[in-house]
């Protein structure tokens, strides 16, 4: 109740950097195999840095050659493991996918641009299909090129199922070792192969990130109207569950009337907290919104 009364409210005077974004990165088809050489392969995912915004991966999946298994980790450029291993059950030349829930924040503190990179170990016997970022001829888009001086994502704006790259660049990613990812963050090209991988994603932006992104400071006018708002907010549940329980209690049915008083009351107070928090938030703390552009009306005069 309170956090998207607040996120409402922030939005009737900012608007979004950029639309969220929910589908698949990756074809899941592909009759061609891919052959490895290393130990590791994979795919890498380069964005800008934006403070407030997450990439969720909700399913990882995969086409690959043969029956099997596939387990899948995510890793930062700092070589730390993001989340548990999402394992595949594969099936030859079959697109298979398992659902899962991992929040990549698009910023990490100390590094100018976030890195996160899908790995798992190579095996000869059950080689990844050689599937692509999408497929050229159902988008209509040809392969953007993969460049940190030139990031796709800034060149132009991108539609569709492609609407993705307005978020990050994803390149395919092979290595001979699991602790050398911050060496890989620099490359400063990619490929358009998924070896073998896919993704659903979600990238999207918390308004409210702007104000409780970096922890409350309670001596902070926002903060301790946001903690009123809660206050209010639970006071009214509280009242209204007192109201309307069937269980026989003998103040709160003698004092309905009052409560439904206080209910209106705390209402009144609770909206003014929220109306204080949502026109003051700091949303320059964030990289997730800005000022809607003002908007005027003139009148040419017609005298000469």
């Amino acid at each position: 109740m309170v956090l998207n009364d607040v996120r409402s409210g922030i939005m009737k005077r900012n608007q979004l950097t950029r639309p969220k974004y929910a589908g698949m990165i990756g074809e899941n088809k592909s009759r061609e195999v891919r052959t490895l050489s290393t130990t590791y392969a994979g795919v890498r995912i380069s964005g800008p840095r934006i403070k407030g915004g997450y990439m969720r991966l909700t399913t990882i999946g995969g086409v690959f050659n043969a029956t099997g298994s596939v387990s899948v980790q995510v890793y930062n450029r700092n070589n730390t493991a993001v989340g548990s291993p999402v394992v595949l059950t594969t099936v030859a030349g079959v697109h298979v996918s398992t659902a899962c829930n991992i929040s990549l924040p698009l910023w990490i503190e100390g590094t100018p641009w976030p890195e996160y990179f899908l790995a798992y170990t190579v095996n000869g016997a059950n080689y990844p299909r050689d599937n692509r970022l999408w497929c050229t001829s159902c988008t209509r888009e040809s392969f953007p090129f993969f460049s940190l001086e030139q990031p796709y994502y800034r060149n132009r704006k991108w539609s569709g199922a492609a609407a993705w790259a307005n978020w990050v660049m994803v390149s395919g990613w092979e290595g001979n070792n699991l602790t050398d990812f911050d060496l890989a963050a620099e490359t400063a090209t990619g490929e358009h192969f998924m070896n073998g991988l896919t993704m659903n994603v979600e990238l999207y932006c918390d308004p409210v990130s702007s104000i409780c992104l970096d922890g409350l400071d309670y001596s902070d006018p926002v903060a301790l109207s946001l903690a009123h708002a809660y206050r209010y907010a639970s006071a009214i549940n509280m009242a209204q569950w007192l109201i309307r329980s069937p269980e026989v209690l003998r103040n709160a049915n003698i004092a309905k009337e009052t409560l439904a008083v206080d209910i209106q009351n705390w209402a009144i107070d609770y909206q003014k907290n929220i109306e204080f928090v949502t026109f003051n938030a700091a949303v320059g703390n964030t990289d997730c919104v800005y000022c809607k552009p003002p908007y005027s009306m003139s009148i040419q005069s017609k005298t000469p």
